[in-house]
């Protein structure tokens, strides 16, 4: 987002007050997710760890959802 908004301000697209308004928002949003990851008890790497996979659509991290899902035995079938 920074680098976009920089872009635009050194193509003269926008005005230097647009790109002060922009990066207030861009602080604010920072200041956000510093706490979001204070309230949920993690670390700055691990929020931005589950942030990554949180957005991430690569059909190589679609993970069945349990083990039936993924043709295994549940364990009741295992101990039978």
């Amino acid at each position: 987002m920074l680098e976009r908004t920089l872009a635009r301000y050194r193509n003269r697209a926008v005005e230097t007050a647009q790109v002060i308004e922009e990066l207030i928002g861009l602080a604010k949003e920072m200041r956000d997710a510093d706490r979001r990851g204070e309230d949920l008890g993690l670390f700055e790497d691990e929020l931005a760890f589950y942030d990554a996979l949180e957005t991430d659509d690569s059909p190589s991290r679609r993970v069945p959802a349990t083990a039936s899902d993924m043709g295994h035995e549940t364990g009741h079938e295992t101990a039978r």
